[in-house]
């Protein structure tokens, strides 16, 4: 019997030549072949076959393919329970758009096929489902945007019929007609292949690429498709979208008002979904079990709320110049997200640095306040200065303060005394951070008492257990890795501390991250330069290639001769000799500034008989930024899938490809303020720079939400 990647193939290719397809293999289906596959694989069939059998004229074979969904979930390990619930809800309105012959309900299905998938214009999908809306509409009335029946239910109503038990049982229901011979043709693949996710991955190209007018078009289009569907936490973060072109276009007249629309919108989420309760009530919203979320919790209500103050400093950034105000917006933009760098959005807001940025005031869009947080606790393993990790510390907090991440600076500066204590003695470390205490103590009670046991520990054992359960309790705040700051790691590079709880000096130097922040080169989480040389940035990112592909390799670090790196760099080997000699020499001087670690000449860049990152102190290397290559705008047209050979010697569908106005003068800060709270009548949605906005009454203070980017449900559901 042929496994469950012979039977998805057949059937792709019976569909893509719009013939009825043979569902036997499918609803037979039950051994090995279905229950050791993966649940998404199993949906993807599913699917498929419903859709198939429409498009070919078939019967409806919706109970069939229920019982093998059935089969799946009861008996499978693999299960986990996100895809098949969607894609049986999935089927049921497929089955009432063909009941309804309603090519707008046809176009919603095609728009959740679609949803984090951006292979989805190269599936078959888009083929299939045309297909089946001529059969649906031979007259070609008006395409997937209207109804042939009016009253056919519409998209974002947040219901969806249950099919009819004809459907459901598959018997007693006819065939999808024929269209008659001579009618107008309804629209192509084409229309069916943009999809709301497919629009605003569109837009979001042509944002980064500087094209604000078309990207905001295209991003207005999405963001009214996500409201017709119920997405509503994309629909909220599209307002977003749309407010950063129009700002890239100088429109910030019209993006203050998208802010408003956004407001309204929130405000009215807010007020139709109630609380989420019972199991699974933490995913109800960002991965509700169906197409569309339910229920909301008290962390969805202040991610939704962070939206709006990413939205609301973005305008006062551009409004005002105001390079605070636009820190704080990328703080809450990219604070927890870890593709955050890969995404397009760097380079859109770069478009903003580069238009409203005052003179010699550069506005930094790559290190954001996580960015910092991680920084920090990597400097301490070079055992950096107590003023300097102080003086970090506080800034840091004060950043994540004005962004209204009160809970989260609070947290960062906690994690400053933990290692400042191992550095320096309890002492020390009391000594500073006793003022803020009573800052503390209201909003991470529970963080803190564990804090200061930990502190007082009066063994290694108890150190080490209290410093765990210290770990555990902040996984709660999106916070960066804590482990990687000096001697909290079992395994890490510093010695035990000494009696008084000071590290001891003099032991060997610890492995250094070596990482690109845009243009901002950090060492170990030191600044060496904040603007890094051209030379220097094309020398680290070809050393880094060949750090890290050996690395991969499990193979020693090959040495780069001078004329293989003036080939590859484009600078003759006298320059890039004269590189090294620089970059050595301010490694050693910014060390020395904020350490009392001191770095050798060849600790990062080994020389003789060429130049490699040297191993045995380099432990992590992020490359610069990689130049943006000059790719299309616009999807390529929708065509019979590509298919590739399996390991196993089958055929298998090849894999989706990938991702990837007058200036203002300032205003002062008060009368800022003052503007803005007088321009937003919901106090929930009103934060002021510096002040946290008014919680969900469900959220707990020592409970800040887990981060969080843009688009959460906007997941694929195949």
């Amino acid at each position: 019997m042929q496994g469950l990647r012979g039977v998805h193939r057949a059937l792709e290719e019976q569909v893509a030549r719009q013939v009825p397809p043979d569902l036997g293999p499918v609803c037979e289906l039950s051994g090995p072949e279905l229950l050791e596959a993966e649940e998404r694989e199993v949906a993807r069939l599913l699917i498929l076959a419903a859709v198939g059998s429409y498009a070919g004229g078939g019967p409806p074979v919706t109970g069939a393919l229920l019982a093998v969904s059935s089969r799946y979930q009861e008996r499978s390990f693999l299960c986990t329970g996100r895809s098949l619930p969607r894609a049986g809800e999935l089927i049921g309105l497929l089955d009432a758009a063909v009941a309804a012959r309603s090519p707008r309900l046809l176009a919603e299905v095609a728009d959740h096929l679609g949803q984090g998938w951006p292979g989805y214009p190269d599936s078959v999908f888009p083929t299939a489902l045309a297909a089946l809306a001529a059969r649906l509409d031979p007259a070609g009335a008006a395409g997937p945007g209207s109804d042939r029946d009016a009253g056919a239910t519409t998209p974002g109503s947040g219901t969806i019929s249950a099919p009819t038990p004809a459907l459901a049982s598959g018997s007693g229901a006819t065939s999808v007609p024929r269209p008659r011979a001579g009618t107008a043709p309804v629209p192509g693949a084409g229309e069916f292949a943009v999809t709301s996710f497919i629009c605003r991955e569109r837009g979001l190209r042509y944002a980064a690429a500087g094209r604000a007018a078309r990207a905001a078009d295209l991003l207005r289009d999405a963001s009214r498709r996500y409201q017709a569907s119920a997405y509503r936490a994309d629909a909220a973060w599209l307002f977003t979208d749309v407010i950063l072109a129009e700002l890239m276009a100088g429109q910030v007249r019209r993006a203050a008002a998208v802010g408003e629309e956004q407001r309204r919108f929130v405000e009215e989420v807010f007020t139709t979904l109630p609380p989420a309760t019972g199991p699974g009530a933490a995913s109800a919203f960002t991965r509700p079990v169906g197409l569309r979320p339910r229920a909301l919790t008290p962390e969805d209500h202040e991610m939704l709320l962070r939206y709006v103050r990413t939205s609301q400093f973005l305008v006062e950034a551009c409004r005002h110049r105001s390079a605070e105000d636009f820190a704080a917006a990328v703080d809450l933009m990219s604070f927890g997200w870890a593709g955050f760098a890969a995404s397009p959005y760097p380079r859109i807001l770069r478009h903003l640095a580069d238009r409203y940025a005052a003179p010699g005031a550069p506005w930094e869009v790559h290190l954001g306040a996580d960015g910092w947080w991680h920084r920090m606790l990597r400097s301490s393993r070079v055992q950096v200065t107590s003023a300097h990790l102080v003086a970090t510390a506080v800034a840091l907090r004060a950043r994540l303060g004005r962004a209204g991440l009160l809970v989260h600076g609070d947290v960062a500066l906690l994690d400053a005394a933990v290692v400042h204590a191992r550095l320096y003695g309890t002492a020390a470390t009391v000594e500073w951070v006793t003022r803020y205490v009573a800052e503390l103590r209201p909003r991470i009670p529970g963080l803190l008492r564990t804090a200061v046991t930990y502190l007082q520990a009066s063994s290694g054992q108890e150190a080490a257990r209290l410093l765990a359960s210290y770990t555990a309790l902040r996984t709660a705040c999106a916070a960066p890795d804590l482990l990687c700051a000096a001697g909290l790691h079992p395994a890490g590079p510093l010695p035990p501390a000494g009696p008084d709880g000071v590290a001891v000096r003099g032991a060997r130097s610890p492995r250094l991250e070596v990482a690109f922040y845009g243009n901002l080169l950090s060492v170990e989480g030191i600044t060496i330069h904040r603007v890094t040389p051209a030379p220097l940035t094309q020398l680290l990112r070809v050393l880094g290639e060949e750090f890290v592909r050996a690395g991969e390799r499990g193979e020693e670090v090959p040495f780069l001769s001078a004329g293989e790196l003036s080939a590859r760099t484009g600078r003759t080997p006298a320059a890039l000799a004269q590189t090294v000699r620089r970059f050595r020499a301010v490694c050693q001087d910014r060390f020395a500034e904020a350490t009392t670690c001191p770095i050798g000449p060849e600790t990062v860049i080994q020389g003789r008989p060429g130049y490699r990152l040297n191993p045995d102190s380099v432990e992590l290397f992020r490359p610069p930024p990689p130049p943006v290559p000059p790719a299309p705008l616009e999807p390529s047209a929708p065509r019979t899938p590509r298919t590739t050979r399996a390991s196993d010697g089958t055929t298998a569908p090849a894999a989706s490809r990938t991702p990837a106005t007058s200036r203002t003068a300032p205003a002062s800060r008060a009368v800022r303020e003052a503007r803005t709270s007088l321009s937003s009548p919901v106090a929930g949605l009103s934060p002021t720079p510096g002040a946290p906005s008014t919680p969900h009454p469900g959220l707990s203070a020592s409970c800040p939400p887990a981060g969080s980017g843009p688009a959460p449900s906007t997941r694929s559901l195949l």
